[in-house]
């Protein structure tokens, strides 16, 4: 992730778009259940609903920033949870992003 977050940001919207091993989006219209969960530096865990951002079968979800997300400082870990009412659970890889100090 090439945009810079800070500590404390509200509104960052975190774009994801699922796609398979083939490179082919993934159809999440399905689904029952799209969250994002966080590793924060400290080993806390954050889990978020995610939105799509269209209609879901173009595997395109979203998240902004609420207060108190964004807590701390340093490395960052995201991974995307799928659930199905026939398939089961569909998780990604994992994410890495920087947040950056405040003064």
């Amino acid at each position: 992730m090439a945009t810079n977050i800070q500590v404390g940001e509200v509104g960052f919207a975190f774009r994801i778009t699922l796609n398979d091993a083939d490179g082919v989006a993934v159809d999440l219209s399905t689904s029952t259940a799209v969250n994002i969960v966080f590793l924060r530096p400290d080993g806390d865990r954050l889990v978020v609903d995610a939105d799509f951002q269209t209609d879901g079968t173009d595997g395109k979800i979203e998240y902004l920033t609420q207060v108190g997300d964004l807590n701390l400082a340093g490395g960052w870990k995201m991974q995307v949870s799928v659930s199905y009412p026939s398939n089961g659970l569909l998780i990604s890889d994992i994410s890495k992003f920087k947040v950056g100090a405040v003064i």
